[in-house]
């Protein structure tokens, strides 16, 4: 038989669901997490930024210094060493080789300047460098060296710990007869267990002009691996200026690359040969380099770049028909396993007048990068300066602008060298630029300037929950150690770094809130309605780099928190006044402080009921006072516990809660005198006794009979 459903019921049952619905909300009601955001996506308009001032690398002040040349050393490129050449200090009639090795970290030096060669007489030229052996545990100068007869080529290891010499100092070349010049020195092999020393010779071939010779020696001592080998092929007039850059994995190449005068169509150009690390034997043919035959090229420098090698970069000068112009700067990427070319030959230089002396070194991770730099002569200001550019490998797009290295215009700076240093682990990936400069008046010095791939800001410490306070009021400044800017020495100078404050989804901060970026600081004051709301605030925090990052967290109305729990309550059945009155400091909330609204229910499981179990009828809690207290005389029927769970709320309805016992018992005369005069306990101790004494007995008479 079907029954219709009681519509008064029903009304009654959705009411109730309602209401324990609206409770249970106004008991969770908590605050979003906050969250910090990843980088802006913005595109870096300068990959590299100054790392560190100027650093002059000479120390001498009475004496000219020239042609300094740079290589990373040590494991993780942690340290530099500079090479130049320089006026003797006890004799300035004649010039010696000379050294300093500084750190990657800070650009300070590591112990004091070393004389280079041991032959005192005459002069020495025009050093080079490269790192050399297991983790570049060594290094390798070699050197021009006027005897007064002739000159000849040397080379000297040294410890890259110390400076320390390893060993004698040896000659380079086989060939003495006549002059040797321009050595150019890289480290083959793998883990760097060979290097190969390159020079121009000159009247060596049947008496002709200069050609280019080479020799490979092990990195242990020095000794040569093989004969000195010939490296051009064509012979006609002079063969000069050779670079060398170890290429492929492991080094199992390498290649050279020179300025061949009269080769391509009777002007001088480019030209480049690849050899086994092994034995020098040549792989394939020597090839042009450049692309265009007229006019002449030269002064090429070479670079290995790309992962493992597979590519290798050359730049030379190029002098162009344009009559305002004299000189450019040119640069191919090739193969590294055959020597073909890949795209064709670009230029480096964006302003041009008059640019010489290129020189490159790969970057970053995998070779990733590569950065030419070079000397001109009127990019910019009267006087002339270093200039430098950044490519990338895979499309030798340039990366950012073209950039002056050093400028001062009562300065003159010239003959550049570069060298990829510090960790290259992506995280610090830095290179350092060396070169001659002079204030007019004054000696010649050298001069090293440390640049780092720029980084975006780092959020150093996070930024604990915020809450305004009492009428609304939000102040607060942002602590010293928050931010740290890894393109500064010291990553704790942030000044350099801008923070703008919006709203999450880029509209402006609410009516009344204000944020100061100079002092980073926010202030101001909300309406009670903003007051309440979960506002999600993004700093942006940028460099001048035009890298950002985002940070975002929420601004709210605080929880309120239990600030003096109290203890456990007790009611007792014979009195007529039972009650009950908490502290005002019993919770407390930043913004109301102790303003705050109560509600109080038998504490239950409100996942699994369906309303709040309300308080015994016997129980009435007066919210405005605080007060619990019961309505009537108890009995012994309400004798027992009962959980009180107490919540309090502010106007924005966060709340807390906690929870107390509420004992009803009898009171302490009644339960004093129950103890004294209760028969039927003294009954039962009795009869209790009486059973212990028997199983005694029977367990003795037990025994016995055994």
């Amino acid at each position: 038989m079907n029954q219709k459903a009681n519509p008064a019921l029903i009304f009654v049952i959705v009411c109730l669901i309602i209401f324990a619905n609206q409770i249970e909300s106004r008991r969770s009601q908590t605050h979003p997490t906050k969250k910090a955001l990843q980088a802006s996506g913005d595109q870096v308009q300068c990959p590299f930024l100054e790392y560190g001032t100027r650093i002059e690398v000479s120390t001498e002040n009475t004496s000219r210094q020239y042609y300094p040349r740079v290589t990373a050393i040590d494991s993780n490129n942690e340290k530099y060493v500079v090479t130049w050449f320089k006026e003797d200090e006890e004799d300035k009639s004649h010039y010696i080789a000379f050294a300093q090795i500084l750190s990657s970290d800070d650009g300070s030096k590591i112990g004091n300047g070393f004389r280079v060669n041991n032959y005192e007489d005459d002069n020495q030229y025009s050093p080079a460098v490269s790192s050399i052996g297991a983790n570049g545990e060594s290094f390798v100068i070699t050197w021009e060296s006027d005897d007064g007869e002739d000159i000849d080529i040397f080379a000297q290891i040294f410890s890259s710990d110390d400076g320390s010499k390893i060993g004698d100092e040896f000659q380079v070349n086989t060939y003495v007869d006549y002059d040797q010049h321009r050595p150019a020195v890289s480290s083959i092999g793998a883990n760097g267990e060979s290097f190969v020393i390159t020079w121009q010779s000159h009247l060596q071939c049947d008496g002709e002009d200069y050609d280019i010779y080479a020799q490979i020696f092990s990195s242990d001592d020095g000794s040569k691996i093989g004969n000195e080998f010939k490296v051009n092929d064509f012979t006609y007039d002079d063969q000069e200026r050779p670079a060398v850059s170890s290429i492929g994995a492991n080094g199992e190449r390498f290649v050279i690359t020179w300025q061949s005068n009269l080769q391509c169509d009777g002007t001088a150009c480019i030209i480049g040969q690849i050899f086994a690390s092994e034995d020098g034997s040549k792989i394939g043919n020597e090839f042009e380099v450049n692309d265009y035959s007229t006019l002449g090229k030269s002064h090429p420098k070479v670079s290995s770049i790309g992962a493992n090698g597979e590519n290798f970069v050359i730049t030379w000068v190029f002098s162009t028909p344009e009559p305002d112009i004299l000189n450019e700067i040119s640069a191919q990427k090739f193969f590294s396993s055959n020597a073909s070319k890949i795209g064709s030959e670009f230029k480096v230089n964006t302003y041009a007048q008059s640019e010489n002396y290129p020189v490159v070194d790969s970057n970053g991770v995998n070779g990733e990068r590569f950065v030419i730099a070079w000397y001109s002569d009127g990019t910019g200001n009267a006087d002339e300066g270093i200039y430098a550019q950044m490519f990338n490998s895979p499309d030798t797009a340039k990366i950012g602008e073209e950039f002056e290295v050093f400028s001062e215009t009562d300065t003159s700076q010239g003959e550049p060298s570069i060298s990829s240093i510090g960790e290259q682990n992506g995280e610090e990936d830095k290179y350092v630029v060396v070169w001659a400069g002079y204030n007019y008046g004054e000696d010649e010095k050298i001069f090293a300037q440390m640049y780092k791939l720029s980084q975006e800001p780092i959020i150093n410490k996070e930024i604990e929950d915020q809450y305004f306070g009492i009428n609304n009021e939000y102040n607060y400044q942002f602590e010293n150690d928050f931010l740290l800017d890894p393109n500064n020495i010291d990553e704790s100078d942030t000044d350099g770094l801008t923070i703008q404050a919006l709203l999450s989804n880029d509209q402006p901060l609410p009516d009344g809130l204000h944020f100061d970026s100079q002092k980073r600081e926010f202030s101001g004051n909300v309406t009670d309605d903003d007051s309440c709301k979960d506002w999600e605030i993004k700093l942006i925090i940028g460099n001048e780099c035009n890298q950002s990052i985002n940070y975002l967290y929420y601004l709210t109305n605080s929880e309120p928190e239990i600030l003096n729990p109290f203890a456990d309550v007790t009611f007792y059945v014979t009195n007529e006044n039972n009650d009950f009155q908490f502290d005002k400091d019993t919770f407390f909330d930043q913004q109301e402080q102790y303003n705050l609204e109560y509600e109080a229910y038998l504490e239950n499981d409100y996942e699994n009921e369906d309303e709040p179990e309300m308080l015994n009828e016997w129980l009435v809690f007066d919210p405005h006072q605080r007060i619990f207290y019961s309505n009537r005389t108890l009995t012994e029927n309400e004798i027992g516990e009962y959980q009180i769970e107490l919540i309090a709320y502010d106007r924005c309805e966060y709340s807390v809660s906690y929870t107390f016992t509420l004992f009803v018992d009898l009171d302490e005369d009644s339960k004093n005198e129950d103890d004294e005069t209760d028969p039927k306990r003294d009954f039962y101790y009795f009869v209790f006794f009486l059973i212990f004494l028997f199983l005694f007995f029977y367990c003795m008479i037990t025994i016995s009979i055994k």
